[in-house]
């Protein structure tokens, strides 16, 4: 029987191959999904437009580690890591630790309800795009990203890839 980290680790391969792209040809490989409730570029290059209440959110999933979503605010007043199993909440405050109905995620494919359900809580709002660093992706998994993220997003830019970054949808 595979121990649980193992198990947790295929979770991730099987989301990555239900979006049409193959693990299997990467000894080891990540794909990051993120969200904000400003521009991604703010956070890379003009950090001085962040307001405190800011929110940045990523989805991390790997070959060697089971997946993360990790949600910081810009003033660190909290963060929230979701991983397989487990919800946790680093605050000082217990508006934000205990009384915060923090919504829960199971798997990798669960990030869309996740910014759904965080954008139903009383802070700013999750921007509806994306921004996602996957290794060669081809069209086909390009769109699938596209279609699994379109209930929260209306562009996803895909970076990392050896044709320079492209947004879905095309133009």
């Amino acid at each position: 029987m595979a121990d649980p980290q193992s198990k947790r680790i295929e979770d991730g391969a099987a989301w990555a191959s239900r979006l049409g792209w193959d693990a299997s040809r990467y000894a080891a490989w990540e794909i990051v999904v993120t969200m904000g409730t400003r521009p991604i570029y703010d956070w890379v290059s003009r950090r001085n437009k962040l307001q405190p209440d800011d929110m940045l959110l990523s989805l991390s999933v790997r070959s060697f580690t089971p997946w993360v979503a990790h949600l910081k605010r810009h003033d660190g007043l909290f963060s929230i890591d979701w991983r397989p199993g487990l919800t946790s909440v680093d605050t000082e405050q217990l508006r934000y630790r205990r009384l915060t109905p923090w919504p829960a995620m199971s798997e990798p494919g669960d990030f869309p309800a996740l910014v759904g359900a965080l954008n139903r809580l009383p802070f700013r709002p999750i921007l509806a795009a994306a921004q996602v660093q996957i290794p060669s992706p081809g069209e086909a998994t390009k769109q699938a990203m596209y279609d699994w993220l379109s209930g929260v997003c209306d562009t996803v830019e895909f970076i990392g890839d050896a044709d320079g970054p492209q947004v879905y949808p095309k133009r």
